[in-house]
């Protein structure tokens, strides 16, 4: 089985994914746990360019003004593509030496972040709407990624969220409150299991198990037949 968590920062996706693995794994169910964003190695040079654009242009560091800059320099014939299709196969890369690697192994896996992460960046990097979002989960290298059994989106507020967050990687609520959008956008079209993240740890904890258990169930009779 291979489970994955989603949401904005701040949506307790970590505490969340952590406790689930453990949990299964004290039932008897052997489980891994893994956080799977993508790290970019390949794109860098690409996003030092974009950077150094962003500066000449005084995009400055503030939310609206750097996703606006990064946006129109992405817009350049042949940056935006090769911005998605870089990101995506090297990803991909990571992706086979972690998630498919571990789900070889026989075990369950709990996933900390996935795709879906990676199409919320996307989405905004490169100014795709709603109706224009699922191209990007059409896109061919994406059927060569490992379909999960099960994810989980954590839904928060983003003003909660924000409060929670220390990460200076977070630039403010706008930032949470557009990738909430996009989150809400693809847990509606693609069918994801939506957990009420403002509830106690404890209850969602109880919540996400139970969920968890009845695919594996329902897994198990699927093998029967």
């Amino acid at each position: 089985m291979f489970i994955c968590f989603v949401g904005i920062d701040g949506s307790g996706k970590t505490v969340q994914a952590e406790r689930l693995a453990k949990r299964l794994e004290e039932s008897g169910m052997p489980c891994a746990y893994t956080w799977c964003r993508y790290s970019p190695r390949l794109l860098m040079p690409v996003i030092w360019i974009v950077r150094k654009l962003i500066r000449r242009r005084k995009g400055g560091s503030e939310y609206t003004g750097f996703t606006t800059s990064k946006r129109g320099i992405l817009r350049k014939p042949g940056l935006g593509w090769l911005w998605l299709n870089v990101g995506l196969l090297e990803y991909l890369v990571q992706v086979t030496l972690t998630v498919r690697t571990r789900l070889r192994g026989g075990r369950n896996l709990v996933c900390d972040r996935y795709i879906y992460d990676m199409f919320a960046d996307m989405a905004i990097s490169l100014d795709r709407s709603e109706d224009k979002l699922l191209e990007l989960a059409r896109h061919p290298l994406i059927r060569l990624f490992p379909i999960p059994d099960k994810v989980f989106f954590i839904d928060v507020p983003p003003d909660i969220a924000f409060a929670r967050k220390s990460d200076p990687n977070v630039m403010g609520r706008q930032y949470l409150a557009d990738r909430a959008s996009i989150y809400s956008y693809l847990s509606d079209e693609l069918g994801f299991t939506r957990v009420d993240g403002t509830k106690s740890i404890e209850e969602i904890a109880d919540i996400i198990l139970g969920e968890a258990i009845q695919r594996f169930k329902a897994s198990a009779r699927e093998d029967k037949k």
